[in-house]
């Protein structure tokens, strides 16, 4: 039985799963939505820094 987690990554079609023996690894499988995402969590971050 998977947990949510687990079957929402293996049901993404933005994900890339590699197998190491017993474990599976999960990315994302574009560099760009990466970047989308790191850039948001900055400017949440800086946001909350500036209400400070």
């Amino acid at each position: 039985m998977l947990n949510p987690s687990a079957k929402l990554l293996i049901e993404e079609p933005d994900t890339v799963r590699r197998r190491d023996a017993r474990h599976l690894d999960y990315r994302l499988a574009d560099q760009h939505v990466v970047e989308l995402i790191e850039n948001a969590l900055a400017h949440a971050d800086e946001e909350v820094e500036a209400s400070v």
